[in-house]
């Protein structure tokens, strides 16, 4: 899983195409009830072109498949890239995910 600055959302929610600026990927979350690994997305305030942070009041929870599928890559020159990961992407997510599962079946012992 990995963390995506200026991406373009082309799917059908509504609440998240309402919006027609970028999006970020500003940090993991893990779901308590699945111990699955999500995104939190948000919204870049910008000011005179520059990102002076995040106001927190735009920032969505989606899975790393809705991201993949709906989103985007806005390249230097305006196009559209698509996400995929690799391999050793893949790899580092399932030992990510082994090692949070590992912690949280600590802690119920």
């Amino acid at each position: 899983m990995k963390l995506f600055d200026d991406l373009k959302y082309i799917g059908n929610n509504t609440s998240l195409s309402f919006f027609d600026e970028v999006w970020h990927c500003t940090c993991f979350v893990t779901r308590a009830s699945t111990e699955k690994m999500e995104l939190v997305i948000q919204q870049p305030h910008i000011q005179d072109g520059i990102i002076m942070g995040y106001t927190n009041l735009d920032a969505y929870v989606i899975s790393e498949e809705e991201l993949y599928r709906d989103f985007r890559l806005v390249l230097e020159d305006g196009t559209l890239q698509d996400m995929t990961p690799t391999e050793e992407e893949k790899r580092e997510d399932e030992e990510r995910l082994k090692k949070i599962t590992e912690h949280f079946d600590k802690i119920i012992e």
